[in-house]
């Protein structure tokens, strides 16, 4: 009975881990923009891991915060070149897990 309340639980956790945001900067200067979006891939090991994606033709310093099911924000910054596509890994800890991911915040010096 026990392993199945536990796989239960486990099926909750990832279905709940989808994104539930994504945030964009308009780059001043172009039609473009950076873009970071949260999922959480391994709710076990407390893994969370970041999208980003830049259309421009500039190389753009972005700073985030995200809240990776826990609660509490992680603030980090990154350098998204330009016309790619990246990820960064974050963890949190898993004990608190709740299943929310969010990206409250992204900013940059040449975010409009």
């Amino acid at each position: 009975m026990k392993k199945i309340l536990f796989f239960a639980c486990a099926l909750l956790l990832s279905a709940a881990a989808y994104a539930d945001g994504t945030k964009t900067c308009k780059v001043k200067g172009t039609d473009g923009s950076v873009e970071v979006s949260v999922s959480v891939t391994d709710a076990e090991k407390g893994v969370c891991i970041l999208y980003f994606s830049n259309d421009t033709d500039r190389n753009v310093n972005v700073r985030y915060e995200v809240s990776c099911g826990n609660g509490y924000p992680i603030s980090g910054a990154k350098l998204v070149y330009a016309n790619s596509e990246g990820t960064q890994q974050v963890s949190f800890h898993r004990q608190v897990f709740v299943g929310n991911v969010t990206v409250s915040s992204l900013t940059g010096e040449k975010c409009n």
